[in-house]
């Protein structure tokens, strides 16, 4: 909601950074990466954020994140070599590593710019924002 009153002004860069008190955390992770290689990305996160409760207590989701390529039109066989590969993993690693050499230990963690901010709704996020813009 906020990136649209900001017509191309702000914008959102995703991360990595599995948790480990959820189990399946790393897989979704490949899982989105795959996605993003396969340019789907965007739609990936939704699902997976929407559907978590489905697949975060599961002993092994990757059935479940297949299934979301094919529903988004992905070639699944791409998808999954794609997921499992080392490359995936490397990519969700890495950002894990940069995550806590920032010190971090939550999602979502906003920053605006290079500073780290902590809005506690969309008024302040917006206000925040806007004080940066207008710098």
């Amino acid at each position: 909601q906020v990136l649209g009153d900001y017509d191309g002004k702000v914008r959102v860069v995703y991360r990595f950074f599995p948790l480990s008190i959820h189990k399946n955390a790393k897989i979704s992770g490949q899982g989105a990466y795959a996605a993003y290689k396969m340019g789907k990305f965007e739609e990936m996160k939704d699902l997976l954020y929407e559907n978590q409760p489905s697949w975060e207590g599961l002993n092994d989701p990757r059935q479940t994140f297949i299934a979301y390529a094919k529903d988004l039109g992905l070639d699944t066989g791409k998808f999954e070599a794609l997921m499992e590969s080392n490359e995936a993993k490397k990519a969700v690693d890495s950002g894990e590593k940069e995550a806590v050499g920032l010190g971090l230990n939550s999602t979502p963690t906003f920053f605006l710019g290079n500073k780290q901010i902590l809005p506690s709704d969309e008024s302040q996020f917006k206000k925040l924002i806007d004080e940066e813009l207008n710098k």
